[in-house]
């Protein structure tokens, strides 16, 4: 082994603490209270910068496939939310976008990923906006979406990431990491995160339409 090379110490740690040397494999087990901690630990570990808000760890119970994420945004990935009128039918703003990142943890690869999606905010499915949102707000909507994803691949080239062009999800990186430590898991992770944010700024840049965001409540529930 060379000596540019890590050492791995496949002893698992017992606490429940992220040490840079740690093998990633040895955390992310339980995708309870003890998972989510990890996943907020190696979130401030890759040390991006400020102007993110993070919301804290949480599980998708996709069956046989146990997932932990984390969503990552800047401030001006966020416009007016959509309105619920009292027939249920939806108004919304124009310009209207939710951008964010998603930190996730697959237990079931294992593999960490980094995703970016764009959707409406609260958040509806293509087939719920179709049925009630007027046709003239609708086609404004996905067209300003189909112009910032152009803008998004002229902008976005960061190894490893796939541009994807689904009804929310607009890309994926995935690092599988059976014999990883937490700090290449930071790594890998740090570079994805700022390189696509990078992007996305500039995607919005350039159609003007930065809004102020509606802050992320990331603080703990009353008992």
């Amino acid at each position: 082994m060379s000596s540019a090379q890590t050492t791995f110490d496949h002893t698992c740690p017992q606490t429940g603490g992220l040490n840079p040397r740690d093998p990633l494999r040895c955390h992310f087990a339980d995708p309870g209270a003890r998972g989510r901690a990890e996943l907020d630990a190696l979130v401030i570990l890759v040390n991006i910068d400020r102007t993110f808000i993070a919301e804290p760890a949480k599980p998708l119970t996709w069956p046989g496939s146990l997932t932990l994420f984390s969503k990552l945004a800047r401030s001006t990935w966020r416009t007016d939310p959509l309105r619920v009128t009292k027939n249920q039918r939806l108004e919304m703003p124009i310009p209207h976008f939710s951008i964010h990142l998603e930190v996730r943890v697959l237990l079931w690869k294992p593999s960490l990923s980094v995703l970016a999606f764009y959707e409406t905010y609260p958040h509806f499915s293509q087939q719920q906006l179709i049925a009630r949102l007027d046709a003239e707000s609708l086609k404004l909507y996905y067209d300003r979406r189909r112009a910032s994803l152009d803008e998004f691949a002229r902008h976005c080239h960061v190894a490893s990431f796939k541009l994807q062009r689904f009804p929310e999800q607009i890309g994926k990186a995935e690092f599988p990491f059976s014999d990883a430590t937490v700090a290449d898991g930071c790594t890998w992770l740090r570079p994805i995160i700022l390189g696509v944010s990078d992007a996305i700024d500039q995607s919005l840049s350039v159609l003007d339409v930065r809004r102020p965001i509606i802050p992320i409540d990331i603080r703990p529930s009353a008992a």
